[in-house]
C-alpha cells in the first residue's frame, strides 16, 4: 500500500503515530487475510449507519481516519510504502468490513458484467452463488446493493483515505488506545471493555476456544462435525474451552454452555468477585475505577500474577462443571452459565478464603463441601424463585446474585438455607430477611 506521509507524533513511552493517506482501493487489497480475527477487536456488529457507507464511497464523502498498528516497526516518516498484511485493525474494524465487502462485490461485478446485465434481486444472488461465492470475500447483499446503487471499482480506486499509522506500541498500550478510541461509541459493550484490561495479563492461550475445537475424539470429526456433537451431548465434553464475547455474549452463553466451556467475561467476574466478596455490577465506572487504582485491588493481583492461580480457578469451574452435571444435567450447566449466578458464587467463596498464598486448598474444601451438599442448589427450586419475584420491586439479576451468594455463603458455613428460604415476592419481608443474614455473619 503506497502512503503519503504528513506528519508524525511521538510518545513519550516510544510509540509513534503517522497521520497518513492513501488509496482505499489499495488499502483493502493490502489487509491481511486474517484482519478480522485479531483478538483484541470486538466481531461484527450491526450498525444501520455504517451500512450506508456505500453512498459515502459513492458519492466522495468523508470516513473519519482508520486507525492501523504496524506488525513490525517502520518509520513511516522515511518511507512511502507499508508491506501488505503488515498492520493490524485497531480501530475501523466495522468500516473496513463492510467497505472491504462492497469492494469485492464490485470486483465481482466488473468481472461479470456482461452476464449480469439484465439479472437483478434473486437472479442475481443465484448466480453469484454459483460463480462468485468461493473467489470473492464478499456476500450476495453486497453484490445486489453495490449494482442497485451503481457503485463501481473505480470509486474506490479514486477515493482518498485517511489513516492513523500507529508503530512501536505492545499490545497492552494497544488495548488501551482501542478502549479510548471507542470510549464515545455506544456499540463498544462494556464486557468486551472488561475482557480487554485482562487480555493480556491472563495466561489462557491453551484453553483457547479456536483451538480447543480440534481436540474432538480421536480427531475422528472434523471442527464442524464436532461442535454438533457436543452441542447435543453437553455434559459429555471433557475438554476446557474459554470463550469469548466476540462469540458468544454473556447474555446467551448459559442456553449454549457445554461442559467445561468457561466464559472468558464469566473468569473475570469470579475475579473480581473473589475480590469483592459480595455481589456486584460490572458497568464503565467500575471499570475506570479497575484501571485507575488497579494496585488497591490486592487479591485480583495476587491470582494475575501466579499462572497457576489461574489454573486452579479453571479447574474449580470444571469441578462445579462436573458436579452439576452429575446432579441436575444440561439444567446444571445452564445455572452456572449465567453472569449472576458465578458472581453470587465466586464472592460467596471469597469470604471462605483466607490465604490466596494457599488458595489451592480452600477450593479443595470449596468443592468437597458443594458436592456432599449438592441439593441445596437445586435448580428447579431456583427458577420456581425467579418466577416469583416482584419484579416492580427487585431487578432479577441483582436478586439472582444475592440470593447465590447467601445460599452459598451458608452452605459454606454450615448454615443450610435454600431458595424456597428466599421471600422474593415481597420486599419487606425479603429485605429483613436478608438483614437478618447479615447480621449472623457479624
Amino acid at each position: 500500500m503506497n502512503i503519503k506521509y504528513f506528519t508524525k507524533r511521538e510518545e513519550s513511552d516510544g510509540g509513534v503515530c503517522y497521520f497518513c493517506e492513501a488509496n482505499l482501493a489499495e488499502y483493502l487489497d493490502s489487509i491481511p487475510e486474517e484482519y478480522n480475527t485479531y483478538d483484541i477487536q470486538r466481531g461484527f456488529v450491526n450498525n444501520i449507519f455504517l451500512d450506508k457507507i456505500v453512498d459515502t464511497v459513492k458519492d466522495n464523502k468523508f470516513i473519519p481516519p482508520i486507525v492501523l498498528v504496524l506488525k513490525n516497526d517502520t518509520d513511516l516518516a522515511s518511507k512511502n510504502q507499508i508491506v501488505n498484511g503488515n498492520f493490524n485493525i485497531l480501530d475501523g474494524l466495522q468500516r473496513t468490513t463492510r467497505l472491504k465487502m462492497l469492494y469485492e462485490a464490485t470486483k465481482f461485478l466488473k468481472e461479470n458484467e456482461n452476464d449480469i446485465l439484465d439479472l437483478n434481486g434473486l437472479k442475481l444472488g443465484v448466480y453469484f452463488k454459483k460463480n462468485g461465492e468461493n473467489e470473492y470475500s464478499t456476500e450476495s447483499s453486497y453484490v445486489k446493493v453495490a449494482k442497485e446503487r451503481g457503485l463501481t471499482v473505480e470509486h474506490f480506486e479514486e477515493y482518498t483515505q485517511w489513516f492513523e499509522i500507529w508503530s512501536n506500541i505492545n499490545k497492552a498500550q494497544q488495548i488501551e488506545k482501542m478502549i479510548l478510541l471507542n470510549a464515545g461509541h455506544k456499540s463498544m459493550d462494556v464486557k468486551h471493555q472488561l475482557e480487554l484490561i485482562f487480555l493480556t495479563s491472563l495466561k489462557i492461550d491453551k484453553y483457547n476456544d479456536d483451538q480447543c475445537m480440534k481436540l474432538c475424539e480421536d480427531g475422528k470429526k472434523n471442527e464442524e462435525e464436532c461442535k454438533k456433537y457436543w452441542e447435543y451431548n453437553k455434559c459429555k465434553k471433557d475438554f476446557t474451552c474459554i470463550i469469548h464475547s466476540k462469540k458468544i455474549s454473556t447474555r446467551s452463553f448459559y442456553s449454549k454452555k457445554r461442559k467445561y466451556d468457561i466464559h472468558f467475561t464469566l473468569l473475570l467476574d469470579a475475579i473480581i468477585a473473589l475480590e469483592k466478596q459480595k455481589p456486584f455490577a460490572i458497568d464503565q465506572k467500575s471499570l475506570v475505577d479497575l484501571q485507575v487504582n488497579y494496585n488497591d485491588y490486592k487479591i485480583i493481583k495476587e491470582i494475575i500474577s501466579n499462572e497457576n492461580n489461574i489454573n486452579l480457578l479453571v479447574e474449580l469451574f470444571n469441578a462445579l462443571d462436573d458436579i452439576f452435571c452429575d446432579k441436575f444435567q444440561e439444567k446444571g450447566l445452564e445455572f452456572l452459565g449465567r453472569e449472576s449466578v458465578v458472581i453470587g458464587l465466586f464472592a460467596a467463596f471469597g469470604t471462605f478464603i483466607d490465604d490466596y498464598k494457599k488458595i489451592d486448598i480452600s477450593i479443595i474444601n470449596i468443592k468437597e463441601k458443594i458436592n456432599d451438599q449438592i441439593e441445596i442448589f437445586d435448580v428447579e427450586s431456583f427458577e420456581k424463585m425467579k418466577k416469583q419475584v416482584d419484579i416492580t420491586a427487585f431487578n432479577i439479576g441483582n436478586i439472582m446474585k444475592e440470593t447465590v451468594y447467601y445460599l452459598t455463603r451458608s452452605m459454606l458455613r454450615g448454615d443450610n438455607i435454600t431458595f424456597n428460604s428466599f421471600p422474593v415476592n415481597d420486599p419487606i419481608k425479603y429485605r429483613n430477611f436478608i438483614k437478618g443474614l447479615k447480621n449472623e455473619s457479624n
